[in-house]
């Protein structure tokens, strides 16, 4: 029944956030992909960053041989793992699909700054919704490997996960994260005051990091 109502809650909150496509969310819809598994499900999201190279979540993953990339014609196309950084929550993942890449941001974002995030919540999408970059960072210690992670307003939901989150920067957007979960803080099994959320993405220097390791 709770996975019922976070479901529904979750739709309400997508539908009254998403915003429309229009011609300057053009090039950030062009280099965003849904995941999906061996039955064309969708359950995660990844943006094209190179020739048939996509970032998304490392928890996306799943088992290799349920791995798709569903291409611009709706079609699931057999995608394989190049690399992945568990603790940060990161991977890059391959498929023969051709199209733009994302510009990646080459500074860090900063409180306030506009953010768009995209992906595929609950299968439905291409979905955008925006909010603000919160500028704080999140650290965690677990087996002695540290991990950094940032929080935006934008609301997201689950098959967010992987998804680009892009950064306004003199009038262009830009990648500066990934998507990576939705905290939820229940009290007596309702989750409360919906308006104000946050989602936890990428920690934008750790994600740069990762991306300029070699293949």
């Amino acid at each position: 029944m709770k996975q019922v109502l976070t479901t529904i809650i979750a739709s309400i909150v997508l539908l009254g956030c998403a915003q429309r496509i229009t011609p300057q969310y053009r090039n950030v819809v062009d280099v965003s992909y849904a995941i999906s598994d061996e039955t064309g499900d969708i359950y995660c999201s990844s943006t094209k960053i190179g020739h048939e190279l996509f970032l998304t979540a490392a928890h996306c993953l799943g088992k290799p041989d349920g791995l798709f990339i569903v291409d611009k014609a709706d079609t699931p196309i057999k995608a394989t793992i190049v690399r992945k950084d568990e603790p940060n929550d990161l991977a890059l993942i391959s498929a023969p699909i051709s199209g733009p890449n994302v510009r990646l941001l080459t500074i860090d974002p900063t409180l306030g700054d506009e953010v768009l995030a995209i992906g595929w919540p609950l299968g439905m999408g291409p979905t955008l919704t925006r909010g603000l970059w919160q500028g704080n960072t999140k650290i965690e210690v677990e087996d002695g490997v540290e991990r950094r992670y940032s929080y935006i307003t934008a609301p997201l939901a689950p098959g967010n996960s992987g998804g680009g989150v892009f950064v306004l920067y003199n009038g262009e957007w830009y990648l500066a994260a990934v998507s990576q979960a939705v905290p939820v803080i229940a009290i007596n099994g309702f989750t409360p005051n919906l308006v104000f959320h946050l989602g936890m993405v990428s920690y934008p220097p750790q994600l740069k990091a990762f991306l300029n390791e070699k293949n």
